[in-house]
């Protein structure tokens, strides 16, 4: 993909929390995953409403800290 963050491999590789968030998003359905800047955070991009609710919720139940919002289209 184009779009990429060249940390996270490296990141990932010192902190493998990291790579259980990306793993657990990529298999709750999530169609993008990356993680922030050098680690701070990870996001999904979900094109499904309530598979988005429902890996927030599941994240939630690991302890970790999880939003859901909308995208609003750019022009």
């Amino acid at each position: 993909t184009w779009l990429q963050n060249d940390f996270q491999r490296g990141v990932g590789s010192l902190h493998p929390e990291i790579n259980r968030v990306v793993k657990h998003l990529q298999n709750a359905g999530a169609d993008y995953v990356q993680m922030t800047g050098t680690g701070s955070a990870v996001f999904g991009v979900f094109r499904d409403e309530v598979k988005a609710l429902e890996a927030s919720h599941s994240a939630l139940a690991e302890k970790w800290s999880s939003h859901t919002g909308e995208m609003n289209a750019c022009l």
